[in-house]
This record gives C-alpha cells, sequence and structure tokens, in this order.
C-alpha cells in the first residue's frame, strides 16, 4: 500500500520534490533513499517529525 498524506503549510513547498520521489517508490516497489526514514513504523519507533502544525497566520486557525 502506498500512502501519500499530511502536507500543509510548510510541507506544501516541498510538494514536487516528494511527488518525485513517491513516483519513484511506486514504479520501483522501494523507498527512494529520501523517503525511505519516513515509513509509516517511524511511529512505532517514536520517531515523529517535530511539526508546529500551524499556518503563516497562525491566529487565523
Amino acid at each position: 500500500m502506498y500512502l501519500n498524506c499530511g502536507w500543509c503549510y510548510g510541507g506544501f513547498k516541498a510538494t514536487p520534490a516528494s511527488g518525485w520521489c513517491f513516483a519513484w517508490t511506486i514504479a520501483k516497489d522501494e523507498p527512494h533513499d529520501f523517503n525511505a526514514p519516513f515509513t509509516l513504523d517511524r511511529f512505532h519507533r517514536g520517531l515523529v517529525i517535530d511539526d508546529k502544525g500551524q499556518g503563516a497566520t497562525p491566529r487565523l486557525h
């Protein structure tokens, strides 16, 4: 199963690069070196990404 989600304000700028890595992963059925550390089992291992989850204008959220 392939899953690509969770993009917000900061990550949205990385969409072109992540799309390229995601396409590589689907085509070769193996993760690219850039996205290999970010598999779903990272949550089980406690390796979450430190992201505040706030936009450019936090008071509006």
